[in-house]
């Protein structure tokens, strides 16, 4: 049998996983029943067959980003992480994703990226460590650019007037 977890609004499958379990071969969809149980901290859902019970829970914020680094879908973590880690692992992970931009050469997602993700991180320059950090990985990836010639990707000639 296999679970799927499905966007709600798009219809497209976000998650698809086998699910191993006891004479699985022997059993039909009518043999599988869903159930849900909603908690205090969370909703579990259970499905449930004549040899097994399987349960899930909903994920928080914080184990829905760490879920996303851990599967290498860093600009999702990032997007997400605005409501679930502080400002600098944040920007970390918008780094990585950069990186990944860089490292497959996508030259103007990479722009794009750098533009979005250091627009959007407020670093006082009071936090001296953090702000050194922050102006200097922004200067080194405007670097990288301008190094492969994709001074047009930092500053779209189309747009000057």
């Amino acid at each position: 049998p296999q679970l799927k977890v499905i966007d709600m609004f798009t219809g497209e499958e976000i998650h698809g996983d086998e699910v191993v379990s006891k004479n699985h071969q022997n059993l039909n969809v009518n043999d599988y029943h869903l159930g849900k149980h909603i908690g205090r901290e969370s909703t579990e859902y259970f499905m449930v067959s004549s040899h097994d019970a399987i349960s899930a829970h909903e994920l928080s914020l914080l184990e829905r980003y760490q879920w996303f680094v851990d599967n290498g879908r860093d600009y999702d973590a990032w997007n997400i992480g605005l409501y679930a880690v502080d400002k600098m692992e944040r920007l970390e992970t918008g780094e990585r994703y950069i990186d990944a931009l860089i490292y497959s050469k996508s030259w103007e997602d990479a722009a794009s990226a750098i533009t979005e993700i250091f627009s959007s991180t407020n670093i006082e320059a009071s936090d001296s460590d953090q702000y050194q950090h922050f102006t200097e990985k922004w200067g080194a990836y405007i670097t990288v650019l301008i190094k492969n010639g994709k001074v047009n990707e930092i500053a779209d000639r189309k747009s000057v007037v």
